[in-house]
Formats: C-alpha cells, sequence, structure tokens
C-alpha cells in the first residue's frame, strides 16, 4: 500500500468533507467541488521575508523555557543542564507536578533553579508572558 502524504490526506479529507456537508449532488458540479476543494488544500503564500541569509550577535547565554517533561523533555533538559551557562532553564511546565518537581530537584542540584508552571493545561501561558525568555523548547506528545 502506498504512504499517503499530508497534501494527498489533506485533499482526502476536504473531499470527503465536502461529499458528506451537500445535502444534494445534483445540486452543485463536479467541478465546483474541486474547485473548492483546491481552495481549501492549496499551500498559503509566503509572508514575510526569509531568514535564510539571517545573522544576528551570538548570546552569551540563552534563557530556555520548557514544556513538556515526560517522555522527551528530561533528555533534552539533561542536554541543555549539561551547557550551563551558555543555556540556561529559567522555567519548566508540565501539565503533571511530579514531572516538573523531577526536574526542579535535578536543575537544582546543577545550580539552576527555574521558575515552576503547573497544575493545569493553560499554565504555559502564563509561563510565556515572562521577559526573560529566549527560547521555549516544547517536549509535549505529538
Amino acid at each position: 500500500m502506498k504512504q499517503q502524504d499530508r497534501r494527498g490526506f489533506l485533499k482526502l479529507s476536504g473531499a470527503t468533507a465536502a461529499f458528506l456537508g451537500l445535502p444534494r449532488m445534483d445540486k452543485y458540479s463536479r467541478d465546483a467541488v474541486e474547485q473548492k476543494l483546491h481552495a481549501l488544500t492549496d499551500a498559503p503564500s509566503a509572508k514575510g521575508a526569509s531568514v535564510m541569509d539571517l545573522k544576528v550577535d551570538p548570546i552569551a547565554e540563552v534563557k530556555v523555557a520548557m514544556i513538556g517533561l515526560g517522555n522527551r523533555g528530561p533528555g533534552h533538559m539533561r542536554h541543555l543542564a549539561a551547557i550551563h551557562p551558555k543555556a540556561k532553564i529559567t522555567a519548566l511546565c508540565d501539565i503533571r507536578e511530579e514531572k516538573v518537581n523531577e526536574a526542579f530537584e535535578y536543575l537544582k542540584e546543577k545550580g539552576q533553579e527555574p521558575a515552576v508552571y503547573t497544575g493545569s493545561a493553560d499554565a504555559w501561558k502564563e509561563m510565556v508572558r515572562r521577559d526573560d525568555i529566549d527560547l521555549v523548547l516544547i517536549a509535549t506528545p505529538w
């Protein structure tokens, strides 16, 4: 069986939605349905300028916030902690308090004491309002 690509999946989904959403097919021409389907699935035009050749001054210490400390997150956190002080973890967030506490204790042993955000699915929103974050690393389930 051929592997479905993302664009093909979207077109098939759009066609299915269009078919299920139409009360009577005789009322609509095939061309009209295909035109609507293409309008829904065409890639949007690019906005803004390319950053391919962007050059900025290096940041001496990158301040990182992390969201998701379940499966992949702790590994990312250990890698970042290993390059401290070039990367400093300023904030941790996970919906599960025990995961945040485990990560906090690990970082505390390494000389870092990040702020902790947990307790709700929206805790990250409060975290990203901080002005001392250069990068947000998201390691939540895909």
